[in-house]
């Protein structure tokens, strides 16, 4: 299973990023998109995204990993704001890693805890856990919104 999922959990969000590189002209006067490439690199939302970079660097990079966040937003505004491959991708790669120990570390610990204590306390700390990426995400959005 992990064979499989983590080139999938980075090579997917890499190709968004050279998508926004590629299309960054597109993005940014927001006009010669073509449609399918409008609907999956939104400009609002990656322009926004992409102040955001630009205000905060590769550490949103590594927060919207850990996120209830589009990555994908994340990467096509990361190659849109000509943030660095240098710069993005070990970035991405650290989040990445670090979002795949959250999402293993979790399912451990709550399968411990449901063993230990039965299902109450299992569904108490997935609201938990589902509690703090949204207000992350929710940061990260917030962020966006500001600029």
């Amino acid at each position: 299973m992990l064979a499989a999922a983590i080139p999938l959990l980075v090579f997917g969000v890499w190709l968004f990023f050279w998508l926004g590189r590629l299309f960054a002209d597109e993005i940014q006067s927001r006009e010669g998109l073509p449609r399918f490439a409008d609907r999956i690199l939104p400009p609002k939302r990656i322009q926004a995204m992409g102040k955001v970079l630009k205000k905060k660097g590769a550490g949103v990079v590594v927060a919207g990993r850990l996120a209830a966040f589009p990555s994908t937003v994340l990467a096509a505004a990361g190659g849109a704001s000509d943030m660095k491959p240098r710069q993005f991708l070990p970035a991405d790669a650290l989040g990445a890693a670090l979002s795949l120990v959250e999402v293993v570390g979790a399912g451990f610990a709550l399968g411990a805890a449901y063993k230990e204590a039965g299902p109450w306390l299992t569904v108490v700390g997935v609201a938990v856990l589902l509690g703090l990426l949204v207000v992350v995400g929710r940061w990260l959005k917030k962020e966006s919104a500001k600029n």
